[in-house]
């Protein structure tokens, strides 16, 4: 169970670093160009981010004291370069710096609960893989036994306990869809522009 919880915090380490490097550190689209590059995290300072964090883990891994002070300084530059867009955007000043700080703040709580929270794949997987286990060790045991009630009983186990546990993972992955939708992409992605949207309708005269 270990490893797969840490299989899935790397893979979504990985899939933040590719998104943020399309998108920016915040996930809205930012431009490439280096007067663009600070504002709101920019692609180039999350990708720096994500790559000095992956240096660090591999210098600790490796036992390698460079690598970690090269990963760390690395992060603090692109901390420092989304800091500096951030600190424009507000307007400077002192005003702006604390807002810039907070902003930064949140980012960092942001980037760390997107990638911690790729363990919910690994969650929901063992708990697919322990019904499994559970139904198949009761149908197992009961066709053991012989007999026909045990055996049609163990037919009854394997066919609704596989039914129920494939319903919580609809379940679950409906919920997941809804979570998606309504709250990651309207609360981080979505920004209002443009003008409000009316529906055709027929005018009624009264």
């Amino acid at each position: 169970p270990t490893q797969v919880l840490e299989l899935t915090c790397t893979d979504g380490t990985v899939g933040d670093a590719y998104a943020f490097t399309l998108v920016g550190t915040d996930g809205k689209k930012t431009s490439v160009a280096y007067t663009n590059i600070p504002n709101r995290g920019g692609r180039i300072a999350g990708a720096a981010l994500y790559l000095g964090l992956a240096v660090v883990g591999a210098g600790w891994y490796w036992h390698r004291t460079s690598l970690v002070i090269s990963g760390i300084a690395l992060a603090i530059l692109a901390l420092a370069l989304s800091f500096v867009g951030l600190f424009a955007e507000a307007g400077g000043r002192a005003a702006g710096g604390l807002e810039a700080g907070v902003e930064r703040f949140d980012g960092l709580l942001r980037l760390g609960t997107n990638t911690v929270s790729f363990a919910r794949l690994a969650a929901f997987g063992l708990t697919h893989a322990a019904l499994s286990t559970l139904v198949w060790t009761g149908t197992a045991d009961l066709w053991n036994r012989g007999g026909v009630l045990n055996i049609v009983v163990a037919i009854l186990v394997f066919v609704l306990g596989n039914a129920l546990t494939f319903a919580l993972e609809a379940l679950v992955a409906g919920v997941q869809a809804l979570r998606l939708e309504y709250y990651e992409i309207f609360s981080r992605v979505f920004t209002t522009e443009g003008r409000e949207f009316h529906p055709w309708h027929i005018q009624v005269r009264q």
